[in-house]
């Protein structure tokens, strides 16, 4: 009976023991010297909201207390903002609110006794605006040109003119185009200039009253999926007997239910527009064009 309890008891000891190894090897440890690898919940790419949450998993567990994970966005320290777990780091929704545009995740390790940081991961990554807008694109041009003789001569001389004072041309364009998932919206804006009354834009319509620095044309144009907006000026018709790229100010919607059916409808200016005066150019019902198309293919072409 004693030996059958040795037997046992023997038998336990070697049971726990084995229990012990299976859970060792499990759970291994940090290996010392082994480089930390860093990846983020963040995609290359993809536009995230102000206040999405970031999270951070490491390759290995870090080796406590010999190092630590410093967090930084643009030149900003949010490591204090990270919630650290066994082999990752997180912050939720909400606790960073980022300006809208483009900006900077970059981690690194820092070794306690030297004090030396090592960069481990750098990631650029765009937030939309407050709109919901994702960073846009703008082209910006400005031009100035100024004509002059380079000698001239009259004989006599008496009957020479008055000296002509010399004129500066500007010309001004703006184009942007900002993103919101599906939603894309655009703007062209262009500007002319003349530092002489008498060339001005509108100076054969308005004389003294013109302004130097005039509107000459705009478009706004927004799509979303099959729908498609467009508001300023804009051109309509694609019929060579009846309307054929008329251009004018105006706005045209145009809609494609299907792969095979589009409809579109257009109302414009009778005759062309510039300047600050009637931007949308529908307000006069005795003079304005306005269209509408259905297409529809019946049979499945190739292209």
């Amino acid at each position: 009976m004693r030996r059958l309890r040795a037997m046992v008891a023997a038998t336990a000891v070697c049971a726990a023991h084995g229990v012990s190894a299976i859970e060792a090897q499990e759970v291994p440890s940090p290996v010392a010297g082994a480089s930390l690898q860093v990846t983020s919940s963040l995609t290359d790419g993809l536009a995230v909201a102000r206040n999405a949450p970031i999270e951070l998993t490491f390759s290995r567990p870090l080796l406590r207390p010999a190092e630590r994970i410093a967090v930084f966005i643009d030149r900003t320290d949010v490591t204090g903002l990270f919630r650290a777990g066994a082999r990752s780091m997180a912050y939720e929704r909400g606790l960073i609110l980022l300006p809208g545009g483009t900006h900077e995740l970059v981690v690194y390790v820092v070794e306690s006794a030297s004090g030396t940081w090592r960069e481990v991961h750098r990631q650029p990554f765009q937030t939309v605006g407050p709109l919901g807008f994702q960073p846009g694109r703008s082209d910006l041009s400005l031009t100035a040109a100024t004509a002059r003789r380079m000698t001239e001569g009259f004989d006599p001389e008496e009957a020479a003119p008055p000296e002509a004072v010399e004129n500066v041309d500007l010309q001004f364009r703006l184009s942007t185009e900002h993103v919101r998932g599906a939603l894309k919206v655009a703007s062209q804006t262009a500007l002319v200039g003349a530092s002489e009354r008498d060339k001005a834009l509108r100076f054969y319509q308005r004389g003294d009253d013109a302004p130097r620095i005039d509107l000459s044309s705009y478009l706004l144009q927004a799509s979303n999926g099959p729908v498609d907006l467009s508001v300023g000026h804009v051109s309509a018709g694609d019929q060579r007997h009846l309307v054929n790229r008329f251009s004018s100010r105006g706005a045209t919607l145009a809609v494609r239910p299907g792969s095979r059916v589009d409809l579109s409808v257009a109302a414009l200016n009778g005759s062309q527009e510039v300047g600050w005066d009637r931007l949308i150019g529908l307000d006069d019902g005795g003079h304005r064009l306005v269209t509408g198309t259905v297409g529809l293919e019946a049979f499945s072409t190739p292209g």
